[in-house]
């Protein structure tokens, strides 16, 4: 927090090790800092430590259109082992695909893989973040329904 001549502004966190992410709205800040647009399909996983901050460790993923259900379980496997291994108290997962704005039926394919990895990983999910071409924005998911997107 930053107070100037009365007000109170929130300063975004600097994208890097150790940022303190404690919620949604902050992480997206953090997401849109770092990336500013989608350049390629991937998904970022950024574990956070007991303590709501970034570690060292980023993982950067390049991915297919639709994940098959391998994908799924290797995804849910990797979050379960890096978790353990670096003590994650949760993640920040982050779509980044190039084009607009909206869902695409392979965003919702790959939110519902996401959840259902940090489902199995025992690891809570801090943010789920959907950045395009354009814009950077959190997505609700919800459990057997659609996710969507916050409102900007």
């Amino acid at each position: 927090m930053r107070h100037d001549a009365g007000m109170t502004t929130t300063t975004p966190p600097v994208p890097g090790p150790h940022a303190r992410i404690p919620d949604r709205e902050t992480a997206v800040a953090f997401v849109h800092a770092l990336l500013r647009g989608a350049a390629r399909r991937q998904l970022w996983l950024f574990p956070l430590d007991a303590d709501d901050r970034t570690t060292d460790l980023v993982i950067p993923m390049t991915i297919p259109r639709h994940p098959d259900r391998e994908a799924g379980w290797g995804l849910a496997r990797l979050l379960l082992d890096l978790g353990r291994e670096h003590q994650v108290a949760s993640w920040v997962v982050v779509l980044e695909r190039p084009g607009t704005h909206s869902l695409a039926r392979a965003d919702l394919a790959w939110f519902e893989a996401v959840a259902v990895a940090v489902r199995l990983s025992e690891v809570e999910l801090r943010a789920l973040v959907h950045v395009t071409t354009r814009t950077t924005q959190g997505v609700t998911p919800r459990w057997r329904d659609e996710p969507r997107l916050d409102a900007a």
